[in-house]
């Protein structure tokens, strides 16, 4: 019973007013535009003469029409195109179903339904048109008397005239319309070129996939933005390479470091793991606090105080952690995650074709924010067994 309620409540907020982010000035511009649209369309439409078979001089959709022009002028439903096509191709059928369908009802239904798929069809859906064909068949016997001459005068001649005071007033009041994609000020970016991981294509596919036409409402563009942003994020793993997000330079132990010095590191440094370099940067292996303690137990002697075998003397040549497989620069992502999750050292060292030591790779890198984000930059380790270079962390004899 509680869940009804709550999905019944959420129902019934749907039909609360969205807000409305548009500033007190804009709205103002917005209603003088009308008036003066309306008011011009009229005068002008009348002084052209009175028309064939008394049909009206300013159809009532075309009130509708200047809502679009003159208050949401970025619609796509508010654009020449549509508003021109749609309403002469709404004529068109309107006066033709009229001719043909003698049942006004059917008639009316029929009429509508065919503009609105042809309007889809030419990619010019303009609401109000849906209202002039129905005006083209429900009209009084002046409409019908004027047939097809109903198409000319009224409606084309008051779209034109509509369309003409809504250029020259948005370009008076220095208004965006018809809605530029680009800005004059914006260089017109190619159909597949990327900006910050996103691709104009993949705007064009979520609204393809959306398959509704998506009015300029705040939760609309979060969602395409949201999902935009995914598929860069995807396409980007998909072709990223270890050597794009390696830490590099990274801190290092010789082979002959003793194990006291290289404990001392490792709590320093507070990691749990340091790479093994040997001459010319090759990489020799891992060695880990987990490692020295395993070494520890299986002497049975505390290496921190005993200097001979197994102590805190002894180099670390044999104490090298098994399981760690290095990646090369050029590995992707994707196909070296697996290694690094399994990794007893919780990350793996990256290695060039000549066996040199460039970089570290540890789980941090694969859920760092940096790396998730396509807008972000790597700043560098977030945390485990990577750590950017210093004297103290690349010479372990200094310890």
């Amino acid at each position: 019973m509680a869940a009804s309620r709550s999905s019944l409540s959420s129902w019934l907020m749907r039909f609360w007013p969205q807000p409305l982010h548009v500033p007190a000035k804009e709205r103002l511009r917005a209603c003088v535009g009308i008036l003066i649209g309306l008011l011009v369309t009229g005068v002008l439409s009348t002084a052209v003469g009175e028309p064939e078979h008394n049909t009206p001089l300013l159809l009532a959709p075309i009130g509708a029409s200047a809502v679009l022009l003159f208050a949401v002028p970025s619609s796509p439903l508010a654009q020449p195109w549509p508003l021109l096509a749609g309403n002469v191709i709404a004529a068109l059928v309107g006066v033709t179903v009229a001719k043909w369908l003698p049942d006004p009802m059917l008639a009316t239904c029929v009429a509508v339904t065919l503009a609105i798929g042809l309007m889809f069809m030419l990619r010019c859906v303009h609401p109000p048109s849906g209202a002039i064909a129905l005006t083209a068949v429900l009209g009084d016997a002046s409409v019908h008397d004027a047939g097809y001459a109903f198409v000319l005068n009224p409606v084309l001649l008051n779209s034109c005239l509509m369309l003409a005071c809504a250029l020259l007033y948005h370009a008076a009041t220095r208004g965006n319309y018809p809605y530029a994609l680009f800005r004059k000020d914006e260089p017109e970016l190619p159909e597949k070129e990327e900006w910050a991981g996103l691709l104009r294509h993949d705007i064009d596919e979520i609204l393809q996939e959306r398959g509704e036409l998506l009015a300029m409402e705040s939760g609309d563009i979060y969602e395409v933005a949201r999902q935009a942003l995914e598929r860069a994020q995807q396409r980007r793993t998909r072709t990223l390479r270890c050597g794009e997000v390696m830490v590099a330079p990274v801190a290092t132990l010789a082979p002959d470091t003793s194990v006291r010095q290289a404990w001392k590191l490792l709590k320093r440094l507070n990691v749990s793991a340091l790479p093994v370099v040997g001459e010319g940067g090759r990489y020799l292996g891992m060695v880990t606090q987990l490692e020295l303690l395993r070494r520890r137990s299986t002497t049975g002697r505390a290496w921190p105080l005993w200097p001979g075998p197994g102590g805190y003397r002894s180099p670390l040549r044999g104490m090298l952690a098994a399981g760690v497989v290095p990646v090369s620069p050029d590995t992707l992502i994707s196909a070296a995650a697996t290694r690094i999750l399994k990794s007893p050292t919780e990350g793996v060292p990256v290695v060039d074709s000549a066996g040199r030591l460039v970089g570290m790779l540890s789980v941090a890198q694969l859920v760092h924010d940096s790396y998730l984000d396509p807008l972000n930059t790597p700043t560098g380790p977030a945390s485990g067994t990577a750590v950017a270079n210093s004297d103290v962390a690349t010479r372990a004899d200094k310890v």
